[in-house]
C-alpha cells in the first residue's frame, strides 16, 4: 500500500476503481452503420503503446462479443504473455473516436480526476506488471489478470495540472530513450555485416597476405590435398581389398573465384573423416539424463543448454553414439529450418545426442575445425548452403550436398593464421554484443527509474496554486461525478472555437460572457445534450447569470491548459487589448462550428445560414433565452 504521508503536498492516494469506469460500453445512440476502428491484440505495440494496423468495420458487426473503447480511454492487456510484454495503449486517433477489440483488454475511462496519459504510464511500469503477474488466474491455456486486482490497485495521485506536467516530462525523456533504442537497433545488423566482411576477407586470403610474403616456402595446399587423397585411397584399399576404389572428381574451378598462390579448392567430403547426421527416430526421452539436442536448441551458432528439455538414458546415448561419438574438435552444422547453414564446434566432452537435422562433421587432421567452420560460415560458404537447400517453407541441405560444398584450402600453417584472425573477430563481436545487451538493459532501467521518480513526485516541481487532488477525489467519492470537470472543459473548448471564428478585437465583455457560459449549468446541459430541462422563470426577461471566478481566473485556466499563449505574436487576440493568442486551439472551419452551434440549439431555425456576426450574437444573448 502507498503511504500518503510520503507523498508531496497536494497529492493523495486513490484506487483505479475510484478514478475510472472499467470496461464501459458505447452509448446506445451509436448506430449500427457507424464506422469504428477494430483493434486486435496484435495492433497494440508492446514497445511504445501505439495502436497500428487497425481495421475499419461497421459498429453493428462488432458491437457484440467485443470490448468497447474510445478516444481518451486507456487499454491494458489482461492475458499472458501480452500483459508481461507491456501491451497497453493511451487511445487516440480512432475512426469516429470509437473502437471495438478483443475481450482480452481491460478498458479504463477516467472520471475526470486522472489524466489519460498519466494512467497509461502508471500501468506501463514494470512494478505494476509484476504485481499483476503475481495475481494472474489460470484460464483455458492462458492466465489472466483478475478484475479485482485492477480495481483495487492504488496509485499516487497529484493535482490534475501536475499530472499533465509529469506526462509532458515523461514523454520528453521517453522520446530520448526511443531515439537511443532506434540507434541501438542498427547495431546487430552492423555487427553481422562486420562479421561477414571479416570472414569474406579471411577466406579470400586478404588478411594473411603478409604471412604468405614472409613464408614463400610453405607447402602449397594442392600438395597437401594430393597427400590426403593418396592416404584416403590407401585406407579404402586396405579396408575393402576386393572393391574398386573410385577417386573423387576433382573440383571444377572454372566458375570459382580466383585464389591466392598456394591455395586450392576442396570439398568438405574430401577434408572430412565422415559427414553424418543425428538420430532419425525420436528416442525414448526421460526427465533427466543425457541431453537430446534439437534445432531449436541451437541459438546464434551455439548449443543453448538452458533450453534443453529432452533427455535420454545413458544406455540410449551409448547405443546411438557408439560408431560416431561427438567429440571436441568435431563440427556440427544446422541443415534445416530458419537457422540452416551455420557451422559451430563441439567445445567440450559433455555427453549429448542430436536429431537428424544437425549434421556431424569430423575434419581430417590436415584441416583445423576452426578453419572449416569459418569457411562454411563465410559469405561464399553460406551462399552454397542457400543454393543446395531444398524446400521453400523449410530449407534443407542434405548430407550429399553438404559433402559437395567447396571451400578454399590454404597451407596448414596459414590455416592457423586465418583461424586466429577469425577468433579475434569473434572475441571482439562477443564483447560488442555484451555491451549492446548492457546498453539495452540500461535503457530499460532508465525508463523504469524515470517512471518511479514521476510517481514519487520527483520529476517536476509542485505548484502550490494547483487544486489538491483530494478535493476533486472527494467529489467523486461523495457521488458527484467528476464528469463535471470534463464537461467544463468541453464547454470551454466550444467557447474557444466560437472565439476562433471571430476576426475582430474582442472586448472584455465578450470574454466575461464566455466565462458565464462556461460556468452556467443550464448552458452545459444544452451544449452536452442533457435531457433535464432548465427551470422555467415565467415571463421575466432572462439575464445573464453572475459569473463566479472572474475573467482573470478564466484566462489563467486557459493558459494553464495550453489553450492560450501570451501574445501578441499571432492570432486575432493580437490586435485586442488582452495580449493573448489562441494559437493552441485546433484550426476548425466555420462550417464545423455552425454545425455544432445548430446541434446545441444555439441558433434559431431561421438562422441556419448564420454569419460570423450571428454566431457571436448568439454567444452574447440568444443562448440565455433558450436555456432560461
Amino acid at each position: 500500500m502507498i503511504d500518503a504521508d510520503d507523498l508531496p503536498d497536494g497529492w493523495t492516494v486513490a484506487t483505479i476503481e475510484d478514478l475510472c469506469t472499467l470496461n464501459p460500453k458505447h452509448p446506445a445512440t451509436v448506430g449500427d452503420a457507424t464506422e469504428v476502428s477494430f483493434v486486435p491484440m496484435a495492433a497494440v505495440s508492446d514497445l511504445d503503446g501505439r495502436i497500428v494496423g487497425t481495421e475499419t468495420r461497421k459498429y453493428g458487426e462488432v458491437k457484440k462479443g467485443y470490448t468497447h473503447f474510445a478516444d481518451g480511454d486507456v487499454i491494458f492487456a489482461k492475458i499472458t504473455p501480452c500483459m508481461e510484454n507491456g501491451k497497453a495503449a493511451s487511445v487516440r486517433g480512432l475512426v469516429n473516436g470509437l473502437a471495438c477489440g478483443t475481450t482480452e483488454f481491460f478498458v479504463f475511462r477516467s472520471r475526470g480526476a486522472v489524466d489519460q496519459d498519466y494512467l497509461f504510464h502508471f500501468i506501463r511500469q514494470e512494478s505494476f506488471r509484476k504485481a499483476a503477474r503475481a495475481t494472474m488466474q489460470s484460464g483455458v491455456g492462458q492466465a489472466r489478470v483478475p478484475k479485482e486486482f485492477v480495481l483495487s490497485t492504488e496509485l499516487p495521485l497529484p493535482p490534475l495540472a501536475e499530472q499533465r506536467r509529469i506526462v509532458a516530462k515523461v514523454e520528453e525523456l521517453m522520446a530520448r530513450s526511443r531515439a537511443a533504442r532506434a540507434a541501438l537497433a542498427e547495431v546487430p545488423t552492423l555487427l553481422e555485416q562486420f562479421r561477414q566482411s571479416v570472414l569474406a576477407s579471411a577466406f579470400r586470403g586478404d588478411l594473411t597476405a603478409d604471412w604468405r610474403a614472409k613464408n614463400p616456402t610453405a607447402e602449397p595446399a594442392s600438395v597437401l590435398l594430393d597427400r590426403i587423397r593418396a592416404e584416403r585411397r590407401k585406407q579404402w584399399e586396405s579396408k575393402y581389398p576386393k572393391k574398386k576404389y573410385v577417386a573423387p572428381e576433382p573440383v571444377d574451378d572454372t566458375d570459382l573465384p580466383e585464389l591466392p598462390e598456394g591455395w586450392c579448392w576442396a570439398t568438405i567430403g574430401e577434408l572430412s573423416e565422415w559427414v553424418k547426421d543425428g538420430t532419425h527416430w525420436p528416442p525414448a526421452t526421460t526427465s533427466s539424463g543425457v541431453p537430446f539436442i534439437g534445432i531449436r536448441n541451437v541459438i546464434d551458432g551455439e548449443i543453448d543448454w538452458a533450453t534443453v528439455d529432452n533427455w535420454v538414458s545413458e544406455a540410449t546415448h551409448a547405443s546411438l553414439t557408439e560408431k560416431y561419438p561427438p567429440t571436441p574438435g568435431d563440427v556440427l552444422y544446422t541443415a534445416v529450418g530458419a537457422t540452416f547453414g551455420r557451422a559451430f564446434p563441439i567445445r567440450d566432452d559433455r555427453k549429448f545426442i542430436f536429431q537428424r537435422h544437425i549434421a556431424h562433421i569430423r575434419p581430417l587432421r590436415v584441416v583445423t575445425s576452426e578453419y572449416l567452420i569459418g569457411a562454411i560460415n563465410s559469405p561464399f560458404g553460406f551462399q552454397q548452403s542457400r543454393t543446395f537447400a531444398r524446400g521453400a517453407a523449410q530449407p534443407t541441405v542434405t548430407l550429399t550436398e553438404l559433402k559437395k560444398m567447396v571451400i578454399p584450402l590454404c597451407p596448414f600453417e596459414e590455416q592457423e593464421q586465418v583461424a586466429k584472425t577469425v577468433e579475434r573477430m569473434s572475441i571482439t563481436l562477443g564483447s560488442l554484443r555484451t555491451l549492446f545487451g548492457i546498453l539495452l538493459a540500461d535503457l530499460d532501467t532508465l525508463d523504469q527509474s524515470t517512471l518511479a521518480k514521476a510517481f514519487r513526485g520527483e520529476l517536476v516541481p509542485q505548484d502550490p496554486a494547483d487544486e489538491p487532488a483530494a478535493s476533486l477525489l472527494a467529489r467523486i467519492r461523495s457521488g458527484v461525478s467528476a464528469t463535471r470537470s470534463v464537461e467544463r472543459g468541453r464547454v470551454k473548448f466550444y467557447i474557444l472555437l466560437l472565439l476562433r471564428t471571430w476576426n475582430n478585437p474582442l472586448s472584455r465583455e465578450m470574454l466575461e460572457r464566455g466565462l458565464v457560459l462556461m460556468l452556467n449549468a443550464d448552458v452545459r446541459r444544452a451544449i452536452l445534450g442533457r435531457s433535464k430541462p432548465a427551470p422555467k422563470r415565467g415571463k421575466k426577461p432572462a439575464t445573464p447569470p453572475r459569473f463566479v471566478t472572474g475573467l482573470d481566473l478564466f484566462l489563467g485556466e486557459m493558459l494553464d491548459d495550453g489553450d492560450l499563449v501570451p501574445g501578441p505574436e499571432a492570432g486575432f487576440f493580437a490586435e485586442g487589448q488582452h495580449g493573448f493568442d489562441l494559437v493552441a486551439v485546433p484550426q476548425i472551419d466555420l462550417d464545423a462550428v455552425r454545425e455544432t452551434a445548430e446541434a446545441m440549439k444555439v441558433i434559431h431555425k431561421d438562422k441556419l445560414q448564420a454569419t460570423d456576426a450571428d454566431i457571436v450574437s448568439a454567444l452574447h444573448g440568444e443562448i440565455y433565452e433558450l436555456v432560461s
